[in-house]
């Protein structure tokens, strides 16, 4: 089950994270499981979270890593949360290569 924070949907691949903003760098810290049982991918960003900054900061880690355009990533739920959703709109990324590339 370490890939629970990752399901592939008809859409694409869906990636359940948990961000916290004002860090010291931005950075993908791995998974971890959190007290809901629940896997998540663990990242950090510089940016805070007014105006939207903190979601435009992680769409251009999570591009940045994977090696993708920041167009194929879509916050699809979590806009105001740490617990994020993001929708992975390559055809070209498998979850085996999107859990290479962490």
């Amino acid at each position: 089950m370490e890939n629970a924070w990752i399901n592939q949907t008809d859409k694409g691949l869906l990636l359940r994270i948990r961000a916290t903003p004002n860090a010291n760098k931005d950075e993908i810290l791995g998974t971890q499981i959190r007290d809901d049982g629940l896997c998540y991918l663990n990242l950090k960003v510089r940016a805070n979270p007014n105006e939207n900054a903190a979601n435009v900061a992680i769409i251009a880690l999570l591009a940045k890593v994977f090696g993708i355009a920041k167009s194929h990533l879509e916050i699809a739920s979590g806009h105001k949360s740490r617990v994020k959703i993001i929708l992975v709109k390559s055809s070209t990324l498998s979850i085996e290569a999107l859990t290479q590339q962490i």
